[in-house]
């Protein structure tokens, strides 16, 4: 590892373990009041960071296997840093996937406490969007459904944000269509 990648390195496991904090409080918020405080706004500031997270490392990833192919032979005198750089990369990316694969589990164990005792329908949203962040479509979509259910039992009267809902819903639902299709 290259001396100056050790600040990116701590800085990541940093901010990863104010994110671990903070769940961990939120979870020890629900677990003393018997599930009736969720805070959805923080849950939600929380996704988008994981998402975040989670899209920076399928990016880096993709680029430490796509455009590094050939890493494991051996490097000339000539290309020794760029050997080293290559190795420092898998390494952050590593380092990324592992914290963020912790910080996904926390969040959907909190998720899963909260929709087991009810939740309401931004629980049902961001419980969606975990699933679909986990690869599960199936259980996206019947979140989904629930989201939808939860407004329609509810005064929803905002027709946009429904049809939006509704469009997630039907994408996801082709989705699954489409990977359970017998292919010819």
């Amino acid at each position: 590892m290259m001396l100056n990648d050790l600040p990116l390195l701590i800085l990541l496991e940093n901010i990863s373990e104010l994110i671990w904090q903070a769940l961990e409080a939120a979870k020890t918020v629900l677990d003393m009041t018997s599930n009736k405080r969720t805070d959805a706004q923080f849950l939600e500031r929380m996704m988008l960071e994981i998402e975040g997270q989670t899209l920076t490392r399928t990016s880096q990833s993709h680029v430490a296997t796509n455009d590094h192919k050939y890493t494991n032979q051996t490097c000339s005198a000539d290309s020794d840093i760029n050997c080293a750089h290559d190795s420092t990369d898998s390494e952050v990316v590593l380092v990324k996937t592992q914290e963020t694969d912790r910080l996904v589990e926390l969040l959907g164990k909190i998720l899963r406490q909260i929709v087991q005792s009810g939740g309401g329908s931004e629980i049902w949203g961001l419980y969606a969007r975990w699933h679909k962040l986990k690869g599960d479509l199936t259980m996206c979509s019947e979140a989904l459904l629930k989201q939808v259910r939860s407004y329609q039992a509810g005064s929803f009267s905002e027709t946009e944000e429904f049809r939006d809902l509704q469009a997630c819903l039907d994408e996801v639902q082709m989705k699954l269509q489409a990977s359970s299709a017998p292919s010819a």
